[in-house]
């Protein structure tokens, strides 16, 4: 079993446009993905990336894409498999109060009606960890 010694986490990327559309017949539909890697012989990340984008056939008040990341630093390392399925699923469970945080404060900051990502659970969350487990 793999030992976490330390991690941080950091805001990558925030980016806000306003699209100037008023009313309150608006549908959330971010499209979050995730990436995962190792940086050096004992450092990981897992990077949580959200957009909000508006489209004709979806409009949405503003367009909203926002990067956070936390490194993973491990000490006796006996399986990449259990770190990567670590950082596939513990570290989006981590991430994701923090990313869900700072998409409400950085709407409401702006003067904007809150954007309030719904709950997920990092185990069903993305569908290709299931393919990936079974192997």
């Amino acid at each position: 079993m793999s030992k976490l010694k330390c991690m941080n986490i950091s805001v990558e990327k925030i980016d806000m446009l306003n699209n100037h559309l008023y009313g309150n017949a608006f549908s959330l539909a971010p499209k979050i993905q995730r990436e995962t890697g190792k940086i050096s012989s004992d450092t990981y990340f897992t990077q949580l990336n959200l957009a909000i984008k508006s489209s004709d056939a979806d409009p949405f008040p503003i367009n909203l894409a926002v990067s956070i990341r936390a490194n993973f630093i491990f000490e006796e390392i006996s399986d990449e498999k259990e770190i990567n399925s670590y950082l596939r699923k513990q570290g989006v469970h981590i991430l994701f109060p923090y990313l869900r945080t700072l998409v409400t404060s950085i709407s409401t900051t702006a003067m904007l009606p809150p954007i309030v990502l719904p709950i997920i659970d990092a185990f069903t969350f993305f569908p290709e960890d299931q393919e990936i487990d079974k192997k």
